[in-house]
């Protein structure tokens, strides 16, 4: 029986001007262990930026944090949508992020995070379309000093019910000094997660270890359900990113198809 493998723990690649400060964490450095995903980039930005990726089996999704100003999205057709802050973005490979200019918002940032996503194996029976994830359809856990938002997947008993690609979870954790939050991991799935603010014990069945604002770790491999447990040292804010990695193919059909919105 496989145990849960881990990588070792990464801080990010660090970039930025006075218009874009990105950190970025990418694949090729997690020993295999972050498959579906391709990387993951938190970005604070006041210019147009254009994402580009030279692979067709890619997608990309974009979450702009509660408390950035709004933005639009500009997909590989040109084609607009306001996107407001707490909402994210299911695109194809290319996409533009622009600033709103409305209301008043000179000098404003738009911040979140940007993750490049494989298409699963059967990507040739894909309906691929742009779905957007509105804040209000976006549901949350939220008891004292914990809050967790479930932005694709599931946790526990709370579950997004909108279709999406790749049957990733995807959640954003906020817990309070001493508060703690535990995720059930699947059986195979791959875990990345991402320290965004403050200091955490984050234990496994094999290990408690202490990692702090901008360190990356994935793991996966293992034969059993893997529960995940963080514990808030500070103030923390934190991503969880699981999915199935691409070479595990044996995924029902549907799953493939999302509900689309066009832009």
């Amino acid at each position: 029986m496989k145990t849960l493998q881990r990588s070792e723990i990464r801080l990010p690649q660090i970039e930025g001007d006075e218009n874009l400060f990105s950190r970025k964490s990418l694949a090729k450095d997690f020993g295999g262990l972050m498959n579906p995903i391709v990387g993951i980039e938190h970005f604070e930005l006041t210019r147009d930026e254009l994402y580009k990726y030279g692979k067709d089996n890619v997608y990309v999704i974009n979450y702009i944090f509660d408390r950035s100003a709004p933005c639009y999205i500009i997909n590989a057709s040109e084609n607009k949508r306001l996107l407001i802050p707490g909402s994210l973005v299911f695109t194809s490979q290319d996409n533009r992020i622009i600033p709103s200019e409305f209301p008043n918002l000179k000098g404003k940032i738009v911040e979140g995070l940007q993750l490049v996503v494989k298409l699963p194996a059967k990507k040739d029976k894909l309906h691929f379309e742009n779905l957007i994830i509105e804040k209000e359809q976006i549901p949350e856990i939220n008891r004292g000093g914990v809050r967790v938002k479930v932005l694709s997947g599931q946790t526990g008993p709370i579950t997004n019910t909108i279709q999406v690609i790749n049957t990733l979870t995807f959640l954003h954790i906020f817990l309070d000094k001493g508060m703690e939050f535990e995720h059930l991991a699947p059986i195979k799935w791959s875990v990345t997660l991402m320290v965004m603010e403050g200091r955490m014990d984050f234990s496994t069945s094999e290990e408690t270890i202490e990692i702090e604002e901008g360190m990356t770790l994935s793991m996966g491999n293992s034969d059993v359900e893997e529960n995940l447990k963080f514990t808030a040292i500070t103030p923390c804010e934190i991503i969880v990113v699981s999915g199935i990695p691409k070479f595990e193919s044996n995924i029902p059909t549907e799953t493939l198809y999302w509900n689309p919105m066009s832009f």
